[in-house]
């Protein structure tokens, strides 16, 4: 057998392999075609219910931004202020918690009370009410320990402040401020 003969038979081999692999993959796809034209289909469903989600919370964003910047245009506006509240709890509650800021109303505090206790609204926010509101916060729990502790202070009553600081863990973030507030006021 001369070196042409080699070569041919080479290329042959290669081409045998190149058409029985083809084969394979015909006979696969022809045995998993729906599988995987159904997998092919639900990834594009997928990739646009995504895409038209990710649009309608834009759109829904900025519909409640627009709203919020006219209800800080007009704070009085009934009608805008109940649109944010049904369109974005948390944002209408970040508004009451402003207005609660700029003037003590009982009326504020009494919406922010029935806001605290929506199940739709956001944890820390409702958190930040509760602690507006000198109710027990628990997420916030060692910053109102703090707040507490400090008051007590302000009254001269050490004892009292320490009992709070000393309850702040160690690996709390606000540890620091506590053992800062001990150290100035002469608790150790």
């Amino acid at each position: 057998m001369n070196f042409q003969d080699k070569s041919n038979a080479k290329n042959l081999n290669i081409q045998e392999d190149f058409f029985k692999t083809f084969i394979q993959g015909e006979r696969f796809f022809k045995k998993y075609k729906f599988y995987i034209l159904g997998i092919i289909i639900c990834l594009l469903i997928w990739l646009a219910a995504s895409i038209i989600n990710e649009k309608i919370k834009e759109k829904n964003t900025e519909e409640n931004n627009q709203i919020y910047l006219n209800l800080i245009q007009n704070p009085n506006n009934t009608e805008i202020s109940s649109a944010l509240k049904e369109k974005n709890i948390n944002l209408y509650a970040i508004f009451l918690l402003n207005q609660l800021n700029n003037k003590n109303d009982l009326k504020i505090i009494e919406q922010l009370k029935q806001i605290s206790q929506d199940s739709k609204i956001n944890l820390l926010i409702k958190n930040i009410i509760d602690l507006g509101l000198h109710q027990k916060s628990l997420f916030l729990k060692d910053y109102s320990k703090i707040l507490q502790a400090y008051n007590f202070l302000e009254q001269n009553k050490i004892e009292e402040a320490r009992v709070l600081l000393t309850q702040i863990k160690s690996n709390s973030e606000l540890k620091q401020i506590a053992d800062n507030l001990k150290h100035y006021q002469g608790i150790n």
